[in-house]
């Protein structure tokens, strides 16, 4: 099982959007053949807007790509939210045991 994280921070101003956008695509990513289940959260912070983490669980790396579209897997954390993101980290984990 691979254990997909992305964190991002997101402006203010684009907030609202993401929002909308990570829960579109959370119903999108558990509906993928493959995921075995997916979470988002939030960290509001006081003066820049919010610190965003969505961490996914596949069974597969090739499950996480076919969802992906086959793109660079470290260098989009999300379809078409990618530019909401002021910056943002992907990191994949084998599962252990």
């Amino acid at each position: 099982m691979v254990i997909r994280v992305v964190r991002g921070l997101v402006a203010a101003q684009d907030v609202g959007p993401l929002h909308d956008q990570v829960q579109r695509l959370a119903t999108g990513i558990r509906a993928s053949p493959g995921c075995v289940q997916a979470w988002a959260g939030r960290q509001v912070l006081a003066d820049s807007g919010e610190r965003i983490v969505i961490v996914s669980v596949w069974r597969t790396m090739d499950a996480l790509y076919a969802w992906l579209g086959g793109i660079d897997l470290l260098n989009s954390p999300l379809h078409g939210a990618d530019r909401l993101f002021r910056d943002f980290d992907v990191q994949h984990f084998e599962l252990l045991g």
